[in-house]
């Protein structure tokens, strides 16, 4: 799914599943694509007093394959009639951001053929290069241990401050306005492993 398809996909699941499942924006990207969403669950109202799950895909502009995950796991929690699922539904408020780099994702396959695109398109203030890489924007230790890189040319480039890339700033707010979250699947397509937090350190 391009951008455009995966709105379509995302009006066409709440339309057909009004009672369970309601779209939501976060903000706009750096390019003003709409980073929408969809909250899955038995209650009309975004209900914060009940515990919250969020689930990111699409961080990197090639990781193509994690916009197919988020919207397979809509379908599953809209559509599925096991019971087990019902009740998760049921009990939780369910958000799931196809793509958190619309932007990214679209430039990366605009001209016909992948360019393996990672970062944002957000252009870099001082620098004739583009784009921060949105998975090491974020303020908990930014900048430590080697992780990212503070060179605009990188595709690590954390960016000049944390926060600095729209889309981040959005997700953040998002989610202090939405402290019943109580746990986030972030969804990558590289390295076939499974992070937990946190990234900079092996210990426990």
């Amino acid at each position: 799914h391009n951008y455009s398809e995966t709105v379509a996909e995302l009006n066409a699941v709440a339309s057909a599943r009004p009672a369970t499942v309601r779209l939501f924006s976060i903000g706009s990207s750096f390019e003003g694509r709409n980073l929408i969403g969809a909250r899955v669950s038995n209650d009309s109202a975004d209900r914060t007093d009940e515990p919250g799950v969020l689930l990111v895909a699409q961080h990197h502009a090639r990781e193509h394959l994690t916009v197919e995950v988020a919207l397979s796991l809509l379908h599953l929690f809209a559509e599925s009639t096991d019971q087990t699922v019902r009740s998760l539904v049921a009990s939780r408020q369910i958000y799931i951001l196809p793509t958190l780099n619309p932007d990214g994702g679209e430039y990366d396959i605009a001209s016909g053929s992948y360019r393996f695109w990672r970062k944002n398109r957000q252009p870099i203030p001082g620098s004739f290069e583009i784009g921060t890489d949105l998975n090491r924007n974020y303020s908990y230790r930014w900048g430590c241990c080697g992780g990212s890189s503070a060179d605009p040319a990188s595709e690590t480039y954390r960016g000049p401050s944390p926060f600095s890339a729209p889309e981040t700033a959005a997700l953040r707010d998002f989610v202090n306005s939405h402290p019943n979250i109580r746990t986030s699947i972030s969804y990558h397509s590289y390295g076939g492993l499974v992070l937990y937090p946190y990234g900079y350190t092996f210990a426990d």
